[in-house]
């Protein structure tokens, strides 16, 4: 069974890409696939190319225990979270950090909701998260046959809510 999801990622204006490790792919469709019917997700990491053009997406966190969820909706906690990436940022001297969040649609859109949105907004305008760009990824559809993937960047800078696009090969 292919569960293949495009791994790169572009804005119409090629000013924001994301690339997406297989590895973290499968670990989302995975951890959706558990938790069904409900939604679930978590904050995910990764690093910038050298040129702080392109974002690469290595991983996700568990779930916090104080988050809450049902089949229409998600709210992640943090209990946990602040130990979590400072473990992560000492283990790889600094080179694997926070760069936004995912969360699961079962059997459903990857459109991002107001709510995502606010979400985004407030993550990227946080000056203590350090995240001025904050990715969102959204795992919609049929997880285990026919799995969608959204990719969405929220900028502090232009205060603009960015969707991505799987990047053209030439």
């Amino acid at each position: 069974m292919s569960r293949k999801v495009p791994l790169r990622w572009e804005s119409a204006c090629a000013a924001y890409r994301v690339v997406i490790r297989q590895r973290c792919v499968d670990e989302l469709i995975e951890t959706a696939t558990k938790h069904l019917p409900d939604e679930t997700g978590s904050s995910i990491y990764g690093f910038y190319s050298n040129d702080g053009k392109t974002a690469v997406v290595v991983g996700m966190s568990t779930m916090p225990a104080d988050s809450e969820y049902s089949a229409s909706w998600f709210l992640r906690g943090v209990r946990g979270l602040t130990d979590f990436f400072k473990e992560l940022f000492t283990r790889t001297h600094g080179s694997r950090y926070y760069v936004g969040e995912w969360h699961s649609h079962p059997l459903s859109s990857v459109r991002p909701s107001r709510l995502d949105w606010a979400e985004q907004r407030e993550i990227a305008t946080d000056a203590s998260m350090q995240c001025p760009e904050c990715i969102l990824l959204i795992l919609g559809g049929e997880f285990r046959e026919n799995p969608k993937l959204g990719v969405f960047v929220y900028s502090r800078e232009s205060g603009r809510e960015i969707s991505l696009r799987p990047e053209r090969v030439s």
